[in-house]
């Protein structure tokens, strides 16, 4: 039988992303006291797509992804956490 308790980043992105983008990533950007300009500086993504992806209008890249889930430093099992709250 398959061991289906650790998913691969790719999946679980595909599982609910935007839900992820638009709560998770204002939560951990706010909680490091970055603003969006901030934030954008650092990943090197223009501030409207942050303000979009937090909006929930926009679904972020798998690059766009990696560079913001390694600059607010989410841990693959914080994302996993959230996802099996929502």
């Amino acid at each position: 039988m398959k061991n289906t308790a650790y998913l691969p980043l790719e999946r679980i992105i595909n599982y609910d992303i935007i839900a992820v983008g638009e709560i998770m990533f204002k939560e951990y950007r706010k909680a490091k006291k970055y603003t969006q300009e901030q934030l954008a500086e650092i990943t090197e993504v223009d501030t409207r797509t942050i303000q979009r992806i937090e909006n929930g209008e926009r679904k972020p890249s798998m690059d766009t992804f990696k560079k913001l889930v390694k600059a607010l430093e989410i841990k693959d099992k914080d994302i996993l956490e959230y996802i099996k709250k929502s």
